[in-house]
């Protein structure tokens, strides 16, 4: 069956050529191994992606006129760049020190307000909803 293979640094999309159905779609951070182009199995490339549904799982593609190549870089490009977006843009740790700031005080210590006092429906003997 043929596919169209969308690449981009957030997810490896598997769609099929002819009626436009999605097959996969693989966020990158879930995609943990991909190999390609070796001289054994020129035309085939593998990756290893978990989804919520089947757990992990080895996908092949068979890529006609020696294409595997190609696709193995242009993966390894996506993580290249991906990565490089995380060494720009880490993500901020957050530490207890920050988890405390403004914090005023205990919170075992604090007083309970009261309830705002509210006209309800069922306040009123003998009336409904």
């Amino acid at each position: 069956m043929p596919i169209t293979l969308t690449v981009s640094t957030s997810s490896l999309n598997l769609m099929a050529a002819d009626c436009k159905q999605i097959i996969a779609n693989h966020h990158m951070q879930s995609i943990s191994f991909a190999s390609g182009g070796d001289p054994d199995t020129a035309e085939y490339v593998a990756y290893v992606a978990k989804d919520p549904v089947n757990q992990r799982a080895c996908h092949i593609l068979e890529c006609p006129e020696g294409l595997a190549q190609d696709v193995i870089s242009t993966i390894g490009q996506a993580f290249e760049l991906r990565f490089k977006q995380y060494l720009r843009n880490p993500p901020k740790l957050v530490t207890p020190h920050d988890r405390m700031a403004g914090f005023d005080g205990s919170a075992w210590d604090e007083e309970e307000e009261e309830p705002p006092d509210h006209q309800y429906y069922n306040d009123f003997p003998g009336k409904e909803p």
